[in-house]
């Protein structure tokens, strides 16, 4: 009952791993040295010290679920294992989330436009997304996992695996806090679609509240037995509700800022992943009035549909970078699915053009997506972490005692020297700093003589905002002086404070 009127042919285990694997092979040509950001050695140098035993907001504070830094522990304790260094590591595993999440892109594409390679052509369309393909081997970005999870879930929801689609929009909430939207959907979900049958929607509801329950006990389990479960609540929902500082900002250009960041982050692929949204909300609305279609295909259809306008509201009312469209690049991913096979079969139909089959037409549109992405990667590739590990070993060599090396903005310097932070404030940003102002014993000045009393030489600056900045600054140049090293400004020790004490203290 598809668009196209044919049967789905062809194993859809093999068509996962073709997708999953051809999407790896695109990423790699972008290579595994790109340059490392300040949010996403946030995240590494969070999974560093989950592998060493410390638990996130306890090692690095931050105010989003705390999946993403649990993941990147596991990478680098995996990688530790293989003799692979920590950065590589968690690059590879982001990479791998990567290509798993364009396996998941086809077979949402083959269930729901009921074509092979309508799914195939949804998969290649996806990796022409460039700053997604970019963080997928030079992250990690935070939303990459959740774009895996976001569309497991829309895949298994599509097909009324209740329990599955509940693990998953649980995985993508403890990524990040919007993604509680896809948990309220699993739950309610069997109570609309099989309204009809009592014992569907109540085992529905079940299953879906077994898959959510199974991480989030897990999770809690974990935080309890380090100690941290209330660092946890705090770092992911009373700082948000306390101290999350947003500037000010013109509404008009807040909101046209997604669609500038499209065009300049995913380049080519824009006008299309336009479109591409435009048709999945057309065809979507032809399902639905169908009178046929209507009972068979319109539960698979209603998860992408029924949460594309939340995910809507959210990016345009709390955009902050292309990565906040990361979200959305499923949505587009299956509209171009869709308007590519329609396409086909449009030109298969036009008069001379009668030797020409929908499938050949689309295999060669795969093939050509696949090609450009190859393109856009190679004539984009840069490697600048070789640069960022000399800097780094330039600052290690000068001050090589452990507790020496401090962060306020740059945990790029944590990560690549592997020292541990003396505080977990390793950057201040979005009232980060209200909450120093507010708890650390002593306010701002407190929290800068508590790094002096650590022994803290070196404080490695990088992008800092918040009310209390100018004030942050002041107290640090009292003690320290900028310097540059390679690519790091860094705020090295003038002199030694007065005397040694517990900041607590103070």
């Amino acid at each position: 009952m598809g668009e196209s009127g044919q049967r789905i042919t062809g194993s859809p285990v093999f068509g996962f791993l073709l997708a999953t694997a051809v999407s790896l092979g695109i990423y790699a040509v972008y290579g595994f040295e790109g340059w490392l950001y300040r949010d996403d050695a946030i995240y590494l140098y969070a999974g560093q010290q989950f592998a060493d035993g410390v638990a996130p907001y306890i090692s690095i504070f931050d105010h989003k679920t705390p999946l993403t830094p649990i993941l990147s522990g596991l990478f680098v304790s995996m990688g530790r294992l293989t003799g692979l260094e920590d950065v590589l590591a968690v690059r590879a595993g982001w990479w791998v989330m990567s290509g798993l999440a364009g396996g998941f892109i086809y077979l949402l594409g083959r269930l729901l436009f009921r074509n092979a390679l309508a799914g195939l052509i949804g998969a290649m369309a996806f990796t022409g997304f460039w700053s997604f393909g970019r963080e997928a081997v030079s992250g990690p970005r935070a939303k990459t996992p959740f774009v895996l999870f976001e569309v497991a879930f829309l895949y298994f929801a599509a097909r009324q695996r209740w329990g599955w689609a509940g693990f998953f929009a649980a995985l993508a909430t403890w990524v990040w806090q919007p993604g509680v939207v896809y948990v309220l959907f699993a739950l309610l979900a069997p109570l609309i679609i099989h309204k009809e049958d009592r014992e569907k929607r109540f085992s529905g509801l079940g299953y879906a509240a077994l898959g959510v329950f199974i991480p989030c006990l897990a999770l809690f389990g974990y935080f309890l037995s380090k100690g941290a479960l209330v660092a946890l609540i705090d770092g992911s929902v009373v700082f948000n509700l306390t101290y999350l500082d947003r500037p000010p900002f013109d509404w008009f250009e807040h909101l046209m800022a997604p669609v500038a960041s499209l065009f300049k982050g995913y380049t080519l692929m824009a006008v299309p992943a336009i479109m591409g949204l435009l048709y999945l909300l057309l065809h979507g609305l032809t399902v639905y009035r169908h009178p046929v279609h209507r009972v068979q295909e319109w539960s698979a259809w209603m998860p992408l549909l029924g949460t594309l306008p939340f995910v809507f509201l959210w990016t345009f009312l709390d955009f902050q970078g292309a990565a906040d469209l990361y979200p959305f690049l499923p949505y587009m991913a299956i509209g171009m699915a869709g308007l590519f096979w329609k396409l086909s079969e449009g030109i298969c139909s036009l008069q001379g053009l009668s030797g020409l089959t929908p499938g050949r037409v689309g295999s060669a549109v795969a093939v050509v997506l696949a090609l450009a992405s190859v393109l856009l990667y190679h004539g984009t590739s840069e490697d600048g972490l070789k640069a960022q590990r000399v800097s780094a070993e330039q600052v290690a060599e000068r001050f090589p005692g452990e507790e020496q090396i401090a962060s306020i903005g740059l945990p790029e310097l944590l990560v690549l020297t592997k020292r541990q932070n003396s505080n977990p404030y390793g950057f201040i940003i979005a009232g980060i700093d209200r909450k120093i102002m507010a708890e650390w014993p002593g306010g701002i000045s407190g929290f800068i003589r508590s790094m002096e009393n650590s022994g803290v030489e070196a404080v490695g600056i990088g992008p800092t905002e918040g009310e209390h900045k100018d004030l942050l600054f002041e107290h640090l140049q009292r003690s320290y002086k900028k310097e540059r090293f390679g690519y790091f400004d860094v705020y090295v020790r003038t002199k030694v404070a007065d005397k040694p004490s517990d900041p607590k203290t103070n």
